[in-house]
């Protein structure tokens, strides 16, 4: 039986598909997205990310400060932006990029508060 070679539609679908489980399975938090931010509404909750609030050490050790960082499932975000309000298990962060892929992730780099 001869099968055809998959186009670049059917494996882009496949792997946005592949990014979107993965999220899912390796989802390390619960969110909920304020679009435009906190003062702006509807929220979007019940999103589903990976979360890394890793602390960084900067000037050889003097200074402790955390980088949070998520990955989350594009199309959950579609209009994701700077200053953006997102809230990960109870804390408050803001957008301070929103980096999407072209496979359907999103990598957010957050600042912990409410304002930028």
């Amino acid at each position: 039986q001869h099968r055809h070679a998959p186009t670049m539609a059917t494996f882009a679908t496949i792997q946005l598909r592949l990014n979107r489980t993965a999220v899912r399975k390796l989802a390390t938090a619960t969110a909920t997205w304020w679009p435009g931010g906190y003062a702006a509404g509807p929220a979007v909750p019940g999103l589903q990310l990976v979360f890394d609030s890793a602390a960084i050490e900067a000037l050889s050790g003097i200074v402790q400060t955390e980088q949070p960082v998520a990955i989350a499932y594009a199309p959950d975000l579609p209009t994701a932006a700077r200053g953006d309000g997102l809230v990960v298990d109870g804390v408050q962060y803001v957008v301070q990029k929103a980096m999407p892929d072209k496979a359907g992730l999103l990598l957010l780099d957050l600042l912990k508060g409410t304002a930028l």
